[in-house]
């Protein structure tokens, strides 16, 4: 992939509550040429995504690659990383996301805000595809606001260390306050 190239990565079953529709639909709002979507993942929504893939003619560069088993190399070819789940117990791809180094676009919902909030990702609202848009448009044109991402996301990934949750455990155990 060219160095000029914009890559946006989803990576989540293709499943209704994983919000792949919601990032699809804002796939026509992206009118920059020089953007490449990556959608990785497998689920019952498969074949409807690659239906929609092949009808609509989309004004960004769309690759359905799939199931990806080293999220690792995944990562390492975006530029961003977009999470726009409906609801999400525990949001563990915006922190491997932000652990690799890759600003995170992510619905504004619980789960999510509990691990990434506005200090270290762009947010959005649940089901919202054009402010996604914007999002991954503003990642697209600020250097700066990608770099103060990452530079935040490694900070906030600090919080779930296996060292400072053992602490946390620790003091609930104790009855401390934590």
């Amino acid at each position: 992939i060219s160095s000029d190239i914009f890559v946006v990565g989803y990576a989540a079953r293709i499943i209704p509550r994983k919000g792949w529709k919601t990032f699809f639909d804002s796939l026509s709002n992206i009118t920059q040429k020089k953007v490449l979507i990556l959608f990785a993942g497998t689920g019952k929504d498969k074949i409807k995504l690659e239906k929609l893939l092949k009808k609509n003619k989309l004004p960004v560069e769309v690759k359905y690659i799939g199931y990806v088993a080293e999220m690792e190399k995944f990562y390492a070819g975006v530029d961003c990383f977009v999470i726009p789940s409906w609801w999400e117990p525990f949001g563990l791809t915006a922190l491997e996301a932000q652990a690799a180094g890759v600003p995170v676009v992510a619905s504004d919902i619980p789960g999510l805000t509990e691990v990434v909030n506005w200090g270290n990702a762009l947010l959005f609202p649940v089901k919202d595809s054009t402010l996604l848009a914007c999002q991954i448009s503003a990642l697209e044109h600020s250097e700066n606001l990608r770099k103060r991402l990452v530079r935040n996301g490694y900070t906030n990934i600090k919080r779930f260390e296996k060292d400072v949750i053992l602490e946390q455990l620790n003091k609930i155990y104790l009855c401390q306050v934590v």
